[in-house]
């Protein structure tokens, strides 16, 4: 029977692709709570909101979330499913990331060897999008959001940014860094995504671009959303300067419809996920519009 399964499954797969397989098809769930996440920055529009309220409950786990049916859970995974779930309305209990505490951090999976920066980025989000819903949140996790916040400066380069290793860009991972920590207090938290923004300010391509091989849209969106969550330096003439250039960079993208985002992404091979990529630079053109002086 399982046998009989899998060759239906792989037919399925080759079929749609014209007899090529790519390494993880499909990733139904990963890809969905990121562009859900990335579009709720700049506001949902309300009659999509229902039935992202209905597919949460629907993907929510006790034992943690899954990137799509068969994988196994994950903590990246299930933090965006209860950063989600509060975005939207419908709070989900951030319970099941206990099972990847891995001392001072979570590990995406269990047993995991090494640390994921954007995985507990999420997770520092989900939990604080949390104890903004329930402010009667015990001690217990308001500690361990103070040591995954540790943890995460600790990771910080000395040029300001930080690096992962699910995406070849540090802008990727600098900006979930600066999005989770720019809802905290405290000097060293100041001092953190104040260097991000400098290291953003000093990397911006000729053209107003961002991306660390060539610059890109995905990666220019970003660097926008580094630079506007460092409210210190909002007001700054060269963030503003900085901001202006990088808009027509989303704006031509936006209006394309054949565009292509590059592979950036790192699984056994790097891959593009699209609709995660153009809702990254959706959202940062709509929250650039909205920030404009």
């Amino acid at each position: 029977m399982y046998k009989r399964q899998a060759v239906t499954a792989l037919t399925a797969v080759a079929d749609r692709y014209d007899g090529l397989f790519p390494e993880a098809s499909p990733i139904s769930v990963f890809e969905r709570l990121w562009v859900a996440a990335a579009l709720a920055r700049p506001g949902l529009p309300a009659d999509c909101v229902p039935s992202i309220r209905t597919w949460v409950a629907e993907i929510y786990d006790a034992t943690g979330v899954r990137g799509a049916p068969g994988l196994l859970p994950d903590a990246d995974d299930t933090a965006m499913a209860v950063l989600v779930s509060v975005l939207v309305g419908a709070a989900r209990d951030p319970a099941p990331l206990a099972a990847f505490e891995a001392g001072d951090h979570y590990d995406c999976y269990v047993g995991e060897d090494t640390g994921s920066i954007t995985a507990n980025a999420h997770a520092l989000q989900a939990l604080t999008a949390w104890t903004r819903h329930r402010p009667t949140t015990g001690d217990t996790l308001r500690t361990r959001m103070d040591t995954t916040r540790d943890w995460l400066l600790a990771q910080q380069q000395p040029d300001g940014a930080w690096h992962d290793k699910w995406h070849a860009s540090p802008y990727y991972a600098t900006e979930r860094c600066v999005t989770a920590l720019s809802r905290h207090t405290g000097p060293t938290t100041r001092e953190a995504v104040r260097s991000a923004a400098d290291w953003v300010l000093a990397t911006q391509r000729d053209d107003g671009s961002w991306g660390v091989w060539d610059g890109t849209a995905e990666e220019t969106a970003y660097a926008v959303n580094i630079l506007l969550n460092s409210t210190e330096h909002a007001a700054r003439s060269e963030v503003t300067e900085a901001l202006r250039r990088a808009e027509h960079i989303l704006r031509d993208v936006s209006r394309s419809s054949g565009h292509r985002h590059p592979a950036l992404w790192h699984d056994k091979t790097l891959y593009a996920p699209q609709a995660m990529a153009q809702a990254e630079v959706s959202a940062a053109l709509e929250l650039l519009l909205t920030h404009r002086p």
